[in-house]
């Protein structure tokens, strides 16, 4: 223990006292206060209502002289080459006395008065701490409304400020207190957070904090990028009898009010957040750090909220969820001598720019302070105003006392809606009653709903009655069209049309080629022909022989397509000469289709051919679609002429019939072609074939103006780039399908506000479930993103946990599908079929499949998605799992150890490699190896060439760190010249403070490893080196040498002479002190973007928050 030292005589501090270094958590709130000056964030309002006999004179000069009682309100901060400090204040404290009692409308004038100053930020660097505004609206009736700054007290300190000042405003005399000077704290402070205590917790918390995902809370509307930080929240009374019932539970578990109700929120939070994404949910706690005597009555900021982690074991009780909160808050204490901010730079936790790091709600139970008390003869009443701004996404108060207590929830306006959080706070309260009931269940077997409500949670993912089929196999269902006009336009390829029926012949043709080879009900025949008609009239072929058809690509490797021959194992390959032998095929049976003229030749013959096709049942195999695999092997879906037909003929999402025109743009053995070849030739509707697949904006414009084109597909990342320059392409069109990835809704806004008469479709499905599971069809254009709509007919789509229940309304669950177009299976994988095709639960006989895909039901009912629950990912529509690449990559002869990651936004994601490769090995040298052996959309963009995979202490490899370093194909000329002396003096100070040896002017300054500390030390830099105040905001506007030197340059002060050189150039210091806090670079990507992502590095205790 540390103990009290010598109290000298208190008071302000002296004019000419040195700088006092600011604690972490100081750091920090000054760094946000500096950078977001527009917003009053961390402002604390303290509104009285006082009712008694007040001199004004005695009210103006108690307020004025709060410094003289507690130091560290006259002190302001400043910028200091090697971080924070504050220095004495200028001017006094901002002290307003009103006299408002002969005013008619004095109340009115007060409250206008009091939003003001509510909406009014504080500038900590301007003057002292507090603002104080005082009005008489009558002769006993007073209102005080303090504004002071979680930068300089915590609640503990309001506590001893108010009993003071009321005291004194009571009595007339000032409190016979004698005060520990601020600057002794400080360096209590400082020692505790720079000795053995302050290593111990570092690495307390980057053992914690390893291998932690940041913790994600799903939000009714997108994060902006330019945040209000608006508040909102509500307070609840508890329900009757709960706080009796806590403190009985607590009793005979022996545990604490906070154990109980944050191992409760820690199973809503991971609940909220889909139970196998959230199961280690992080949440910001207040911790004090008045644990001696001494420090009980000082004003100051004593308190840090730390990182609480509460691993939840869904297997495991609520008895042995206590226990694990019980240890991990008791480390959370023990460690809590080190703000939040260094918490994080200490683990290198900085999220991301969109995403804040570790956590973005707070959680605390305290005891509810009374409103309303009374000191010699002076009513006073706190009125309890909330702040109007917020800058965590939640922040979750419990607040206990005799008469039973509040739930008191703040949240972000902008992220929430009001009916989202109260449904929340029902369900924890719920949570807990159920819990403390049943303390001995299963977590996973623990619900806040009751029977009913779980029952009836199945019925909206029906989708409509499953419609008739039209036939029994697909080809059936062709010959019915063929029969309705044989002669309508059917493939259109190259200028050259075939109809219905000179198709319809070259599909005979081809199916008895197939079966003088074998081919028949049950085989498989593999397809390998480049685009064009003859490729349609080969998948016919085969479905009429009865067999099942594998597309295979043409253009990929020969190694993998060897890999998909021997999964599939197909009796025969339909192909030409040239592609036999491009494609490796020439060791395989082949069957050769015949030239287009004698394929297209009407039968002279008027009786139909006899056709095996006609024993085909809806039950039989189609297709095989091959996905990629985590094993590294092509996963082999098999998909049903049931499952076709049902997405193909007469979609209820698209109308499709005579005279319509579809665009075929995927190739075939992309699943999104299923519907674009089927969906045309099972309506009646003519397809025009693009001649490759990657069409550009003006390619698509030409098909569609020259064939009429009215349907189009297109995935999300194609038309993401078509939109954002070629609108005349949907000019003419009636319909635009898209899906495949994260539907760009910027896009779609811009596409619907150019075409308002044009039918926009969002589709959604695995090829499991037969390309489509769900559709969208967007009435007007999307708001925040697009939604993944309402099941087809027939299909079935529901939210489930990894139990197979129906998540609550508004959590995260993964996405099931199921119905009419469900696969059978993966072909000659039966364990990974039994692992992603379960029992449907709640119907016997039936299954569903697990997509992998994260989505939540908005409070509007529509689904939005959310990502991935394990790492496969999407590169321009095409499923890629990192896996499969990363056994290509160790097929390298140099390469020991890797890693390939998704970097990116989600719908604009690329794969970059980490390998270990010694030997002189080139990143040329891996891409050449993975584009001989992996179609290209999974061979990654970016490298990074390793030493060694950077390990957690768990020792799993550090994704985070990896994902931190910068890319080998990214990498900038560090060594150019700089342009002038003052881009050559900005360029030493960023290497002082970033740590660098060299950067080049155009280095971003966040990508450089830029956070809070750096930035201030070179503001501190410049500052001594130019002789005038650089703002922090400028060191973030202007994230390079060049642009910051070119300010400095347009700004030059009075002491550069003419030539633009300093006056004076002071060394550059190369370290920096470890005791000042970091803000993370997240804030810093916040700042820059005005995005959102710090998290609260001081959360007030009691009755004020």
């Amino acid at each position: 223990m540390i103990p009290r030292p010598p109290a000298p005589a208190g008071g302000r501090p002296p004019a000419d006292a040195a700088p006092i270094p600011a604690s972490g958590t100081q750091a920090g709130l000054w760094f946000i206060n500096q950078t977001r000056p527009d917003v009053p964030l961390y402002t604390v309002p303290l509104v009285l209502r006082l009712t008694g006999e007040l001199d004004t004179e005695a009210v103006r000069s108690a307020l004025r002289a709060l410094p003289d009682r507690h130091d560290v309100l006259g002190l302001r901060f400043a910028a200091d080459p090697e971080g924070a400090v504050l220095v004495p204040g200028d001017g006094g404290p901002d002290v307003t006395v009103l006299d408002l009692r002969d005013r008619p409308d004095g109340q009115a004038e007060w409250e206008a008065l009091l939003q003001d100053c509510l909406r009014r930020p504080q500038d900590l660097s301007a003057r002292a701490g507090y603002r104080a505004v005082f009005a008489s609206l009558g002769d006993r009736r007073h209102m005080l409304a303090l504004f002071l700054h979680h930068a300089y007290l915590d609640a503990r300190s309001v506590e001893v400020l108010l009993s003071g000042l009321v005291a004194e405003l009571a009595s007339g005399t000032a409190p016979d207190r004698e005060p520990v000077p601020y600057r002794r704290v400080a360096d209590w402070l400082r020692e505790n957070a720079q000795g053995p205590g302050g290593e111990a917790s570092r690495a307390y918390w980057r053992s914690e904090l390893a291998g932690v995902p940041d913790f994600r809370l799903p939000l009714d509307h997108d994060r902006p990028q330019d945040r209000s930080c608006a508040a909102a929240g509500f307070r609840r009374r508890l329900p009757e009898g709960f706080p009796d019932r806590l403190e009985r539970f607590c009793r005979e578990r022996r545990a604490t009010p906070f154990m109980v109700l944050a191992s409760a929120y820690a199973m809503a939070l991971a609940t909220w957040s889909g139970v196998a994404e959230g199961s280690d949910p992080v949440m910001s706690v207040p911790q004090t750090l008045r644990r001696e005597e001494w420090l009980q009555d000082v004003v100051g900021p004593l308190l840090n909220s730390v990182p609480l982690r509460i691993p939840v074991n869904w297997t495991g009780t609520f008895r042995e969820l206590l226990t694990t909160t019980r240890k991990q808050s008791a480390g959370a204490m023990l460690h809590a001598g080190i703000g939040y901010d260094e918490i994080l730079a200490t683990t290198g936790r900085t999220g991301s720019r969109s995403e804040p790091p570790v956590t973005s709600v707070s959680f605390q139970v305290s005891e509810e302070v009374p409103q309303t008390f009374r000191e010699k003869g002076l009513l006073v009443e706190d009125l309890l105003v909330s702040p109007p701004v917020i800058d965590t996404d939640l922040t979750w108060d419990i607040r206990l006392d005799e008469a039973g207590g509040s739930l008191v929830l703040a949240y972000a306006a902008e992220l929430f809606s009001p009916e989202t959080v109260e449904r929340m706070a029902d369900e924890f309260l719920a949570l807990v009653e159920a819990l403390m009931t049943a303390p001995d269940v299963p977590l996973y077997q623990v619900s806040w709903h009751d029977a009913e409500q779980r029952a009836g949670a199945w019925a909206p993912g029906e989708g409509a009655p499953a419609r008739p089929l039209p036939a029994a196999s697909v080809d059936e269902a062709f010959r019915r069209a063929v029969a309705a006009d044989p002669d309508a336009a059917a493939v259109i390829h190259s200028a050259r049309t075939w109809s219905y029926a000179e198709l319809d012949a070259a599909g005979d043709l081809i199916a008895d080629r197939l079966r003088a080879a074998g081919a028949t009900r049950g085989t498989i025949v593999a397809l390998a022909l480049p685009r064009g008609r003859m490729t349609v009239a080969a998948m016919l072929g085969v479905m009429r022989a009865g067999a099942a058809c594998l597309p295979i690509d043409p253009d990929q490797p020969a190694a993998r397509t060897r890999a998909v021959m021997e999964r599939v194992r197909p009796s025969a390959v339909l192909t030409d000469d040239s592609t036999a032998e491009a494609a490796g095929l020439l060791g395989h049976r082949l069957v050769m289709v015949p030239a287009e003229d004698e394929a297209a030749r009407r039968p002279e013959r008027t009786a139909p051919r006899g056709r095996a096709g006609d024993e085909v049942s809806p039950g039989d195999l189609c297709y095989v679609m091959c996905t990629s695999g985590t094993t590294g092997e092509p996963k082999a879906v098999e998909i049903t002429h049931r499952g076709v037909m049902s997405l193909a003929h007469r979609p209820e999402f698209v109308p499709l019939g005579p005279g319509d025109v579809v665009l075929q743009a995927a190739p075939v053995h992309f699943d999104a072609s299923t519907f674009e070849i089927w969906g045309a030739l099972l309506n009646g509707a003519a397809l025009v074939i693009a001649d490759r697949t990657r069409l550009t904006g003006p390619e698509i414009a030409q098909l569609v103006e020259g064939h009429g084109v009215t349907t189009l597909h297109l995935t999300a990342g194609l038309l993401r780039v078509v939109a954002d320059g070629h609108h005349q392409c949907f000019a003419g069109l009636r319909t635009l399908l898209t899906g495949g990835d994260v539907v760009p809704v910027q896009a779609v806004r811009r596409l619907m506000t150019a075409y308002p008469d044009l039918r926009v479709v969002a589709c959604y499905g695995p090829t499991e479930n037969t390309t489509f599971s769900m559709v969208e069809v967007l009435d007007s254009p999307p708001a925040d993103y697009v939604p993944l709509g309402r099941p087809l007919a027939g299909r079935s789509a529901h939210l489930l946990d990894p139990w197979l229940r129906p998540v609550p309304a508004g959590a995260i669950g993964e996405i099931h599908v199921g119905g009419a177009g469900l696969a059978r299976g993966y072909l000659g994988d039966s364990a990974t079929t039994a692992d992603r095709f379960v029992a449907h639960p709640a119907r016997p006989g039936e299954s569903l499949y697990r997509t992998g895909d994260l989505a939540r039901c908005r409070p509007d009912g529509t689904w939005q998605f959310l990502g991935r629950r394990d790492h496969q990912v999407k590169i321009r529509g095409v499923r890629v799992e990192p896996a499969e690449v990363e056994s290509a990559l160790l097929g390298h002869p140099a390469v020991q150890r890797c890693l390939v990651l998704p970097r990116g936004d989600a719908g604009d994601l690329s794969l970059t490699a980490y390998a270990v490769a010694p030997g002189g090995t080139s990143v040329r040298d891996l891409r050449e190896h993975l584009l001989g052996v992996l179609p290209t959309a999974l061979v990654p963009t970016g490298y990074v060439l390793l030493d060694e995979l950077p390990l957690t202490p768990q020792g799993k490899v550090d994704a985070a760190a990896l994902g931190r370093l910068p890319l080998t194909a990214a990498g900038e000329d560090a060594g150019e010249t700089p342009l002038g002396p003052t881009e050559a003096a900005v360029r030493d100070i960023w290497c002082a403070a970033l740590r660098l040896e060299r950067v080049s002017v155009h280095t971003d300054f966040f990508e450089a490893g830029g956070h809070s500390l750096a930035a201030l030390s070179i503001a501190g830099l410049l500052e001594r080196e130019y002789g005038r105040r650089v703002p922090v905001s400028e060191v973030l506007r202007l994230p390079t040498v060049r642009a910051l030197a070119a300010w400095l340059d347009s700004t030059r002060p009075l002491s550069a002479d003419p030539a633009g050189r300093p006056r004076t150039r002071p060394s550059v210091h190369r370290t920096v002190a470890a005791d000042l806090a970091l803000a993370s670079e997240d804030e810093l990507a916040m700042l820059q973007r005005l995005a959102p992502g710090h998290r609260a590095p001081l959360t007030m205790e009691g009755s004020r928050s």
